[in-house]
């Protein structure tokens, strides 16, 4: 009996540092991630030398800044990894997950609380289910949410818009992603992959 407990208890110590571990690992990549997605001086000075005015101080400005990003980078792929602000600006080109990192690096910068949200459907199946995340061929797309008094809004990345709207009020709409998505809140797909670099989870938030 005694060796029984001896057991148990050592198993129990393995279990508890396995968590505590995992607890540390995951912290330090949401930290790691956040560093990555916070604008150095560099980058704002390209921000504003591109846009001009950059700031937010009210609605207006979400639609504003929306339009600028939107209307600067071209819908197309600009080959550039990892994503690079300079590079974005400089071809001038991008598909969603550029002009989302232009954007959210403009909402941290006005201290804009952000969360990203990854949405991804099946074109295989008639209906997106959990499991279609870890399929090779599973389409995506880069978005991500932001708070204005007290509610959270998504902001689109490959038009312009006119008017705040839900994720889930996007996604029933149907463009460009399908009324079936599916999306996880926190997780983002930097260069269009859910690693960056490729072995860090995109797993982040901005409070």
């Amino acid at each position: 009996m005694l060796n029984f407990w001896s057991i148990f208890l050592n198993i129990l110590k393995m279990v508890t540092a396995g968590l505590i571990f995992l607890f540390i690992l995951f912290f330090s990549i949401i930290e790691w991630n956040r560093k990555e997605m916070e604008p150095d001086k560099t980058e704002i000075d390209l921000l504003i030398k591109n846009f001009g005015d950059i700031s937010i101080k009210n609605e207006n400005d979400f639609f504003r800044i929306s339009k600028l990003v939107s209307n600067d980078i071209k819908h197309k792929d600009n080959h550039t990894i990892p994503l690079d602000i300079e590079n974005i600006l400089k071809y001038k080109y991008g598909l969603c997950y550029d002009r989302s990192l232009v954007l959210q690096k403009i909402f941290i910068y006005n201290k804009i609380p952000i969360r990203p949200v990854y949405i991804y459907f099946s074109n295989n199946s008639p209906n997106t289910s959990f499991f279609d995340f870890f399929d090779k061929d599973v389409q995506s797309h880069n978005v991500f949410e932001f708070k204005y008094k007290g509610n959270w809004y998504m902001m689109r990345t490959n038009t312009a818009y006119s008017k705040l709207i839900s994720i889930q009020e996007f996604i029933a709409y149907g463009n460009p992603v399908s009324v079936k998505s599916k999306f996880i809140r926190y997780l983002n797909n930097r260069n269009g992959n859910f690693i960056y670099p490729s072995w860090i989870p995109d797993i982040y938030y901005f409070n």
